[in-house]
């Protein structure tokens, strides 16, 4: 039986007739040389005559190959004008686009892309995934995702398969702090290499490829430093901080559970440790649910899709903290206090063993600083361990065991919050004279003396 004529067999001829051969062609439509010739066959079966002929240097086309060549554009053309056209016209698409990148492009590339897509197309739903270069290849040609937003560490590396095929490149980006010297310069090669990279994974596509613009310069390789992940390049160049593993420490050594946070393969880390930090930086077009549900992320499958268990822990969350109402709504919507709630409940559904917490109660009320608190003792009453900072010493007393006391970079005091937690050491502390009452059922509270 002959193979059916396909838009795909059209494709792959067009290239190589006008790229001059089978290894351009496969590079420019980010197909192996092995597909392109297979696809090429079944194009001259579906035809019933031969295409191309072998010459001294590569093939030639034949009279029948000469004929199809203006015959394939014009087809081409046409499917793709067709395709813009009903772009523009339906929009009552009722669908799901599952979209697996990187996490570079996922945190910075994505949500506003993402955001306008889902006002242009209001019933089709996105799932975004975050995987390496290598899952999200093998994602896509499995069928797992409709498309793959990845980095190739080779120019012209391998493509893809018949399903997987390369739509579009772009340029890495350099990112920069805004006070950086060089903002709104064009730098040249000389000059990127004085300056220090960060990066999340020192033998990753991202080094490859500033390894290959610095060799292709003749400069001198720069610098770099490895931070384990983007948020950590970004904070990196922000200023960061060491608790995490984002940036190497000034002196000592950070440990969890007797090793140290660098050897720490960062998948395990990220089932044992969950940050709340102090804002959400990420796409305000998110869900609180879809939010929530990125705790997950350490614990998903090789394609990185949320299970229907991994959608229940997140509603347990969302519950737990009663803000199951905010499950549907954009976090753009939402006040900060409700965003950091959202926050709380995403670390939650990571159930790490240890959890960290930059000012968990900024933003919030009354109230909901308590709620929040007795939410996380509960939790470390039934076996977690949290650090958190806070700046209410009336707060500290009522939930904390143990206490470290800063002030200016220097640490003060360590040990049994009881202990430490005192007025002459608040004082010393805050820099003011400090006043300690007592309630009736032993409870502690702090306020400044007042001078009148």
């Amino acid at each position: 039986m002959k193979p059916e004529l396909e838009l795909r067999h059209l494709r792959v001829f067009l290239a190589v007739a006008e790229l001059g051969g089978h290894t351009r062609a496969a590079r420019a439509l980010g197909l192996s040389q092995s597909t392109v010739s297979e696809t090429l066959s079944s194009l001259e079966r579906a035809v019933g005559t031969a295409l191309f002929r072998k010459a001294a240097r590569g093939s030639t086309l034949t009279p029948t190959g000469e004929a199809l060549v203006p015959r394939a554009r014009s087809i081409l053309s046409l499917t793709g004008q067709l395709l813009t056209d009903l772009a523009r016209v339906s929009t009552d698409v009722n669908a799901t686009l599952v979209v697996a990148a990187v996490e570079s492009l996922n945190a910075y590339v994505l949500p506003s892309r993402l955001a306008a897509l889902r006002e242009r197309w209001p019933k089709v739903h996105l799932e975004v995934v975050t995987g390496t270069c290598a899952e999200i290849r093998e994602s896509v040609e499995a069928g797992q995702s409709q498309l793959g937003l990845m980095l190739e560490g080779e120019p012209n590396g391998r493509g893809g398969s018949d399903d997987a095929a390369i739509l579009t490149t772009a340029r890495l980006a350099v990112l920069a702090a805004p006070g950086h010297p060089l903002v709104r310069q064009r730098p040249s090669p000389d000059q990127l290499r004085r300056c220090d990279f960060l990066m999340s994974d020192p033998g990753g596509p991202y080094a490859r490829l500033l390894q290959q613009y610095f060799e292709a310069a003749e400069v001198p390789l720069p610098r770099t430093q490895t931070l384990g992940n983007v948020e950590g390049v970004k904070r990196g160049l922000l200023a960061g901080g060491t608790a995490l593993g984002l940036l190497p420490p000034v002196a000592g050594e950070v440990l969890f559970l007797g090793r140290p946070v660098s050897s720490w393969e960062r998948r395990s880390f990220a089932r044992r440790v969950a940050w709340v930090p102090q804002t959400f930086d990420g796409d305000a077009g998110f869900t609180g649910l879809e939010l929530v549900l990125m705790g997950r992320a350490p614990r998903l499958g090789a394609w990185g899709l949320p299970s229907h268990g991994d959608v229940q822990v997140a509603l347990a969350a969302l519950e737990e903290l009663g803000i199951s109402h905010l499950a549907r709504r954009p976090t753009r919507e939402l006040s900060g206090g409700e965003r950091r709630l959202l926050l709380l409940a995403r670390a939650f559904a990571q159930e790490p063993e240890l959890l960290l917490l930059d000012e968990p109660t900024a933003f919030l009320d009354l109230r909901h600083q308590v709620e929040v608190l007795q939410r996380v003792r509960t939790r470390v009453d039934a076996g977690l361990a949290a650090v958190a900072v806070l700046h209410d010493a009336n707060l500290v007393a009522s939930v904390a065991d143990d206490v470290l006391l800063l002030r200016d970079g220097r640490v003060l005091g360590q040990g049994p919050a009881r202990d430490w937690l005192t007025a002459g050491r608040l004082a010393e502390l805050y820099g003011l004279p400090m006043v300690e009452a007592l309630s009736p059922d032993g409870a502690r509270a702090f306020a400044p003396r007042w001078s009148r």
